[in-house]
Formats: C-alpha cells, structure tokens, sequence
C-alpha cells in the first residue's frame, strides 16, 4: 500500500557502471531482516543491514551514492523509522522507501508524518510481498 505521492524512484537493480545498487534493511527483529535481506538479495541487489537507526543513517551516509531503497521498520529501539527514512531522503530525496509496520496504515501514515511517499509493508509478510513493495518503489 502506498502513502504519499508516488512512491517509485524508477532505478535499475544496476546502477550505470554495473555495480548493483545498494537496498538498506532495517529491523532490530534478526528473523525479519534476515528474510527481507534474502529476499532483497534473490533480485539481484547489493545490501546492506542495520539493527538499529543510528546504525541505519551511518549506512545511509556511507551508501548515498548507490542507495536505491530503505526497507525500515517503523519502529526501532533508538531513533524512529521517520528519523531514518528522513536522513535517507535528505541525502538521497528519490531513494525508494518501504516501511514494514504491524500497525494499522492510517496510524503508520500519521507516524511517518512529511516524509514523502512510501510502500507501507504490513507485517507479517509473504516473499511475494516484499518483492511486490520492491518493485513498486523502483517503478517495475
């Protein structure tokens, strides 16, 4: 489900020098982002991990470049998934979000406030799922 206007950033799983472009996972459950990660990786992108937001926006800084999407839990221990997503588009405004969330979406929506257009995740999620929210934020 999106919120927002748009949502798709319209990038390659490559970017133009044949590097695959970088998805940021974040979740402090293990479980949960290891999965989103194998599944991020099954569609021919590079990524990368954090278990937590402070850990998420140094990634975010060092990756700005290749970041393609932030799959990001709304809620982590240390700094929100707004916080996270906010430092991503500020360095990087087209990067395609996806925010994983058990709550219901008007309350995910109000949670996120102004930051810009995501693909709301519902938890819990199917493969099918996280590849459908991939590949409508990249505009496939």
């Amino acid at each position: 489900m999106s919120v927002g206007d748009g949502g798709g950033v319209g990038a390659a799983a490559r970017e133009p020098g044949g590097r695959p472009a970088v998805v940021l996972v974040v979740d402090d459950e293990p479980a949960i982002r290891r999965f989103v990660t194998r599944v991020v990786a099954q569609a021919a992108y590079e990524t990368a991990e954090a278990g937590d937001g402070r850990s998420a926006i140094e990634i975010v800084r060092a990756e700005a470049a290749r970041l393609a999407v932030v799959v990001c839990d709304l809620t982590l221990p240390d700094v929100s998934g707004a916080d996270v997503v906010r430092a991503a588009r500020a360095l990087r405004p087209e990067v395609g979000v996806i925010v994983m969330t058990g709550w219901d979406p008007a309350s995910a929506a109000e949670a996120l406030g102004d930051v810009g257009p995501v693909e709301l995740l519902a938890k819990p999620f199917t493969t099918a799922q996280v590849r459908a929210a991939l590949d409508a934020v990249l505009g496939r």
